[in-house]
């Protein structure tokens, strides 16, 4: 048993590593492309169990490793949500931007102050 709590451990330990830099890309790019949130949330949810579960069936080293596993998708879900958000924000923005400034151009073409180069 022994065993299998230190190789499962080893992935677990691996996943969090790995899924970290997930976490600093998306910090570093700030837009989120191609990933959901619902299944990093799930992750994070399967994650949480595992340290629930656990220590029920002995599993030490898989519990000490599936820490960072929960915790880093947690980070990623919650900065996929941020990101996702802010990006629709600006997106609407920019929407409204463009809309006053095309009405305020037309407005201008209506007046006659129409820019001939």
């Amino acid at each position: 048993m022994i065993t299998a709590d230190l190789i499962n451990g080893l992935f677990e330990l691996a996943a969090g590593l790995l899924l970290s830099l997930n976490v600093r890309r998306l910090f570093k790019d700030k837009h989120v492309r191609g990933v959901c949130l619902l299944s990093v949330m799930l992750m994070a949810a399967w994650g949480y169990w595992n340290l629930f579960f656990y220590p029920i069936v002995g599993a030490t080293f898989s519990f000490l490793a599936g820490i960072p596993v929960a915790v880093v998708n947690t980070i990623w879900g919650i900065q996929i949500f941020y990101y996702e958000r802010r990006e629709k924000r600006m997106r609407r923005l920019n929407d409204s931007f463009t809309f006053t400034i095309s009405k305020r151009m037309s407005s201008y073409r209506k007046r006659g102050y129409e820019h001939n180069c």
